[in-house]
């Protein structure tokens, strides 16, 4: 039987510790993409979350999905 906690949308730490542990896995190019959104599930206690949720923070987002080169490459053209 299926519980209301399994649908439950994660809290923005747990978010930004899912981003971390991918960011670890891959940290020179990262995972791709839009992975972080796809990917989170892999991480998750409870991997049934909406697909449409992010990790809520921009560079924790970039870090999981095109690695430290593209954090860099983001912060250059910021600056």
């Amino acid at each position: 039987m299926e519980t209301a906690d399994q649908y439950r949308n994660p809290m923005r730490p747990e978010l930004w510790l899912v981003a971390l542990r991918m960011f670890r896995e891959r940290p020179v190019l990262g995972w791709g993409p839009d992975s972080y959104r796809i990917l989170k599930g892999n991480y998750l206690d409870h991997p049934k979350g909406s697909e449409t949720v992010l990790s809520n923070n921009l560079y924790l987002e970039l870090l999981s999905g095109s690695g430290m080169l593209g954090l860099v490459s983001f912060l250059w053209l910021v600056w």
